[in-house]
């Protein structure tokens, strides 16, 4: 527990405002105000408009917070931070805003940006690539927003689908087809903790973020191969929460 607050300790004191974040908040929350007086009324659009803003808040917390100093504390604090930023706030959002933009999606498209997103996101944990991204800061948020944007994107039939949902040639369901173009990644994460030597993977992101002597912030299992194998069924677990937070969300809005 000590090395636990030590760890948020350090977060606080290591802290910086994100000035762009903010402003692109502010700017979403004047466009939204501004959608609002032209698309919405009724007791449903304001628990979308409820909605809409704790999806905000939450990416808030997850990239603009001191929470998010904590991210390259272990592999497993940085996966629950990128898969709840990409499986938990895109439902959100997406239900706080008019059926005009997420009833009647394209599925060709929404395909495009699910493979994009499940490629982009294998890639993310080679540790080639992690290398290349990890160089220094600036590359890895980019890779990570453009991750968010992606989700946003393959998200948004999840918004629309129901039991009824039409399927493909090959009689796989979008959300059966989210799961299968996810596993690969966590099934990586995992097989990578029993193959390589060294357990800490983010070594070089460690070394931008967290002191050198970071492992007396860490408490066990975090940076052990334990970890890694923690953080594959962390992404596969958020995702299926995110599945299933989202029906909850619909169900919410049709009351």
């Amino acid at each position: 527990m000590e090395k636990v607050m030590n760890l948020f300790d350090w977060a606080m004191i290591n802290y910086k405002d994100n000035p762009i974040l903010n402003c692109l908040l502010l700017c979403s929350v004047s466009l939204y105000v501004r959608m609002c007086f032209v698309w919405f009324n009724g007791k449903k659009d304001c628990k979308k408009i409820i909605l809409f803003f704790m999806g905000l808040g939450f990416l808030w917390v997850l990239k603009g917070s001191p929470f998010a100093v904590i991210e390259n504390g272990s592999m497993s604090l940085h996966m629950l931070i990128l898969s709840s930023l990409c499986f938990l706030v895109p439902p959100f959002l997406l239900a706080g805003l008019p059926k005009k933009i997420t009833q009647r999606p394209s599925r060709g498209w929404s395909r495009v940006f699910l493979s994009l997103f499940a490629i982009l996101l294998f890639l993310y944990h080679i540790p080639f690539i992690q290398s290349l991204l990890m160089s220094s800061p600036f590359p890895n948020n980019l890779y990570e927003w453009g991750l968010f944007i992606f989700a946003l994107g393959a998200w948004i039939p999840l918004m629309s689908l129901g039991d009824g949902e039409k399927r493909s040639p090959l009689c796989l369901s979008y959300k059966t087809l989210s799961v299968i173009l996810i596993l690969p990644s966590c099934i990586f994460l995992v097989l990578y903790s029993f193959f390589s030597t060294e357990t800490d993977m983010f070594s070089n992101m460690l070394g931008i973020c967290m002191p050198k002597d970071y492992r007396h912030f860490v408490p066990f299992p975090f940076n052990t191969k334990y970890d890694l194998v923690l953080s594959g069924f962390e992404m596969f677990i958020i995702h299926k929460m995110g599945m299933k937070g989202t029906e909850l969300l619909l169900a919410c809005l049709s009351k």
